[in-house]
């Protein structure tokens, strides 16, 4: 940096001195100022000029090591001034204390890419709400890497669908399905490869991949391929992704897949009008409660119609189709591939002990239990006593099962409904048309 600069640097932390005599009131109470600074990508390059003078102006920088990088570079040795300190640190707790130690001061905390885009940022903000002390806090956004990354590339960000798979989870098969771009960020080196293979175990190898590394620095590397051909790959942890689909299918607001479009053999399926009517008393939703999706079991998964269905419902959720015939886990897969649900979880089994290893479940779908109802009731109950249960019936002993959950209900306080289907479809024979009769299927939902 240029003579000019460091003296506008000393200019800058003259004035945060003024700035910090300011900030102390008539009663001699010290007033903290914070700045919430999104650096972008991390070259000082991608800096704003809002940022910039944050950083100059501070008494005292504080984020991770890469990030104080960024202070040498726009600051130099001889801007800084002689209280300025620098921290290495970015857990909420140890940013907390440093500021506590530093009060009355001006404290600039340096966050990668934008402070609203999965940014550690909102956790230090909702840390400083809950504070007793007054602190003067100012948000100064910056970059996203991965617009960075789109912009590089030519493309429009206003129809993208933007994620995260650093510190959090976002399915990006199941995403990529209803939309035709899906950036998201990175968490470790081998995390493209597991994207792509996931890509490729439900027929979308043929998927584009662009993955842009280190971005903004000089060793800045952009990589185009097919998912197909990433599957063994591994990138730089600052690294982001985007996934293309030329043809994105149009997001299902309800359930109606045609019988005929699954892959069936000679395995059991729940039949259209059943299936619509299940999901509907399951009420699944993409969001259980905030930030939490939800996590759906189907036991008896058979050739897996109902899986996939609400495995097309939710771009959040997993679900995870649980069936112990060899024929039908086959099917499984076949249908998974052919309806591309990538967030659908194929486990081959008896569900009483495929369950005990499974995530809590919000919501559950009993099609099949091979005689062990009442001990999978209990196994979901154990992981979450307010879990959603629905469960069909086409024999009646699976009916006898159904009164005693009934009678289990009411003791727990649970509500207990039941109701029965029977479908009668028409049927052409020769120049007529009769009617043909389903056979009649009981439907019991338990809810808290």
């Amino acid at each position: 940096m240029g003579t000019g600069i460091n003296a506008e640097a000393a200019a800058a932390n003259a004035d945060a001195r003024r700035r910090k005599e300011e900030n102390i009131s008539m009663e001699g109470t010290e007033k903290t100022s914070i700045y919430l600074i999104g650096i972008g990508p991390g070259s000082a390059d991608c800096l704003t000029w809002e940022a910039v003078q944050a950083i100059r102006q501070a008494d005292v920088r504080i984020g991770a090591s890469r990030m104080l990088q960024v202070c040498e570079d726009i600051c130099g040795e001889e801007g800084h001034s002689a209280e300025e300190t620098c921290y290495d640190a970015y857990l909420p707790n140890e940013v907390m204390n440093l500021i506590r130690k530093h009060t009355g001061e001006t404290i600039a905390l340096l966050f990668s890419g934008d402070i609203g885009f999965y940014s550690g940022a909102k956790r230090i903000r909702d840390m400083l709400k809950e504070e007793e002390t007054a602190y003067d806090i100012h948000f100064v956004p910056g970059l996203s890497s991965v617009l960075y990354l789109i912009d590089k590339m030519g493309g429009l960000w206003e129809k993208a669908e933007l994620v995260s798979n650093h510190g959090t989870s976002a399915n990006v098969p199941a995403k990529l399905l209803h939309h035709s771009q899906v950036c998201t960020l990175l968490g470790y080196e081998g995390q493209v490869a597991d994207i792509c293979r996931r890509l490729t175990e439900v027929g979308l190898g043929d998927t584009p991949v662009i993955v842009g590394e280190r971005l903004s620095y000089a060793d800045e590397k952009i990589t185009k391929n097919f998912a197909k051909n990433l599957c063994e790959s591994s990138f730089d942890r600052l690294a982001v992704a985007m996934f293309l689909n030329a043809k994105p299918q149009a997001r299902r607001l309800a359930p109606g897949i045609s019988d005929d479009a699954f892959i069936r053999g000679n395995v059991p399926m729940t039949k259209e009008e059943v299936r619509a009517a299940v999901i509907s008393k399951l009420r699944i939703t993409d969001y259980v409660a905030k930030d939490t999706p939800p996590v759906i079991y189907d036991v008896g998964a058979g050739t897996g119609s109902v899986s996939v269905e609400m495995a097309l419902l939710t771009e959040t959720g997993t679900v995870y189709a649980i069936e112990q015939h060899p024929k039908a886990v086959e099917l499984l897969y076949e249908n998974r591939r052919k309806f591309h649900t990538g967030n659908m979880e194929i486990l081959a089994g008896e569900a009483t002990g495929i369950i005990p290893e499974l995530p809590a479940p919000t919501h559950v779908f009993i099609g099949g239990s091979g005689g062990n109802m009442l001990k999978i009731v209990e196994q979901v109950y154990q992981k979450n006593v307010n879990a959603r249960i629905v469960i069909t019936s086409v024999t009646m002993e699976t009916q006898a099962e159904l009164f005693t959950l009934a009678e289990m209900a009411k003791e727990t306080g649970r509500k207990f409904d039941m109701l029965q289907m029977a479908v009668t479809r028409t049927t052409e024979v020769g120049r007529y048309h009769m009617q043909q009769a389903e056979n009649p299927v009981w439907i019991a939902t338990i809810s808290s």
